[in-house]
């Protein structure tokens, strides 16, 4: 009995072990071919290859994202506008995009390519995308037609942000209303003093996890730069 025990364990170490790789393998892979994203998806969570900027995105702004894609009436080309609402005021931003393939990149009135090229990546998520980019940090991003996903779906997010070595993920604030909205824009002294005010009390909320995350930031850069002294 005591040796079927060992070989039980044995065997589910191995399967472990193995199924790691296997499962990074499948979720590092890019997409063959993108499907139809025309309209609006949620962005749900992010995911940056240091913690600090995810997590003073989610600490400080706190913000709720949506992409609105619609077809520009040419193969491949969209019209994508970006929605950000924080603390009840928003902002939007529309650029051109080239979606072909298992890739998205930003282009000119021309079609030419302005920017770096976002790679869509494997999901089990029906609905969802996942994106990876490294515009100016390397980051990946889930984003899905539903407004909240599975704990499934979150925890194969996490799992592919593992897979990439990137922080564990941040996820988004899920209020998505953005008709009762006043403009980030052209706010008043008065609501400035608000937002200002809700910034300090969210931050005091979330301050254990910032320090957190400089303190894991400070000790990355320390080995980081104790592997490239050793090297």
């Amino acid at each position: 009995m005591k040796i079927v025990c060992v070989a039980v364990v044995a065997l589910s170490l191995i399967s472990g072990c193995c199924s790691a790789p296997l499962a990074c393998e499948k979720l590092m892979k890019p997409i063959e071919r993108i499907p139809d994203v025309s309209g609006r998806w949620y962005i749900i969570g992010l995911s940056t290859a240091l913690c600090l900027p995810s997590t003073l995105i989610n600490a400080v702004i706190w913000p709720s994202f949506t992409f609105d894609f619609a077809s520009k009436g040419r193969p491949d080309i969209y019209i994508s506008t970006t929605n950000v609402k924080m603390y009840g005021f928003c902002h939007n931003e529309t650029s051109p995009l080239l979606i072909k393939g298992n890739s998205m990149i930003e282009v000119d009135e021309n079609d030419a390519p302005t920017g770096d090229s976002l790679s869509l990546l494997q999901t089990g998520c029906p609905d969802c995308f996942v994106v990876t980019g490294n515009d100016l940090l390397h980051y990946l991003l889930i984003a899905s037609r539903r407004k909240n996903i599975t704990a499934a779906e979150l925890d194969e997010f996490e799992m592919q942000a593992k897979c990439l070595s990137l922080s564990k993920p941040q996820y988004m604030n899920t209020d998505f209303d953005f008709e009762d909205c006043k403009s980030l824009d052209n706010t008043t002294d008065e609501e400035d003093t608000i937002i200002l005010a809700k910034i300090h009390e969210r931050v005091s909320s979330m301050s254990h996890l910032i320090i957190k995350c400089i303190i894991e930031a400070i000790l990355y850069l320390v080995e980081k730069a104790g592997s490239v002294v050793w090297s």
